[in-house]
């Protein structure tokens, strides 16, 4: 055998940037190793939940995973919604919550008698023994006892915040509204009306007795104090916001509708175009 053949190859040595490339890759690993033994036993842990609620603020700041244990629920608040179908909202000084009597009349949960439940009015201040319902949307309380403790002026409306309002923030609260009627549907024994924000639309539910003729308001300018409530998917979230009214009082025209006909023709081919301003939400 020649000497040629029993030659070792030279061996090629890395450069020093990608000696150092993997040096700093290395390290990184190791940084994210650690990082995940670290979080691994947090994220594992569930979180506490409370033994007894005592402010709906609590309630509310749960995640939906704490609220669907049935957590023991003892506050008191004031009724700011009551529906035809028993729908009832309570809000004390930290938040909102849906008393769901429904579910609990399902369940068999609920000991308050119906004379009770019928005498339940807006402004009744109620103490609540119950337990925590994750809801459709915001987390509610499955009521066990409710008591009439008395009246109770309502708490005062917060003012419409887009950012809050259209993202369901303000989801069980009282809240003022502004917009313009754009139509109407009848809903059961209320109308929906159709409200344009500019920006953003939402519904007002309110009363037929309330508003016989919600023709006479389309296109006005109105006010609205209710409970901002939530239109749902089927996975729980938020499609469109609602407010429910109940009261005389909660709707105000602030500038009447005009006729129907006063407003200037427009050919259909020119409802729409590019406008370098917006029309804003009147006909």
């Amino acid at each position: 055998m020649s000497p040629a053949a029993c030659r070792v190859p030279p061996v090629r040595r890395p450069a020093r940037g990608a000696l150092a490339g993997r040096a700093c890759l290395t390290g990184l690993f190791g940084l994210l190793c650690m990082l995940q033994l670290t979080l691994l036993p947090s994220l594992a842990e569930p979180a506490a939940a409370p033994e007894l609620i005592t402010q709906i603020g609590v309630l509310r700041a749960l995640p939906r995973e704490l609220s669907s244990r049935s957590i023991p629920v003892h506050v008191r608040g004031v009724v700011t919604f009551h529906g035809p179908r028993q729908q009832i909202t309570l809000q004390d000084e930290t938040g909102g919550s849906w008393l769901l009597i429904a579910e609990a009349r399902r369940d068999k949960f609920l000991e308050t008698d119906d004379a009770t439940l019928k005498s339940i009015r807006v402004g009744h201040l109620l103490d609540i023994e119950g337990v925590s319902d994750p809801g459709s949307y915001a987390p509610g309380i499955r009521p066990r006892k409710i008591r009439i403790l008395g009246e109770q002026s309502l708490p005062p409306a917060r003012p419409l915040v887009p950012s809050r309002f259209f993202r369901g923030a303000e989801a069980v609260l009282r809240v003022e509204v502004h917009g313009v009627v754009q139509g109407y549907e009848p809903s059961e024994l209320s109308w929906e009306l159709k409200i344009d924000a500019n920006p953003g639309r939402f519904t007002v539910e309110i009363p037929q007795s309330i508003l016989p003729n919600p023709a006479a308001i389309v296109d006005a300018e109105v006010r609205v104090t209710g409970v901002a409530v939530t239109r749902v998917n089927s996975r729980g979230e938020l499609t469109m916001p609602r407010v429910y009214s109940s009261q005389p009082n909660e709707l105000v025209i602030e500038a009447p509708a005009t006729p129907p006909f006063a407003a200037p023709l427009v050919h259909l081919d020119q409802l729409l175009p590019f406008r370098p301003e917006p029309t804003g939400p009147h006909r």
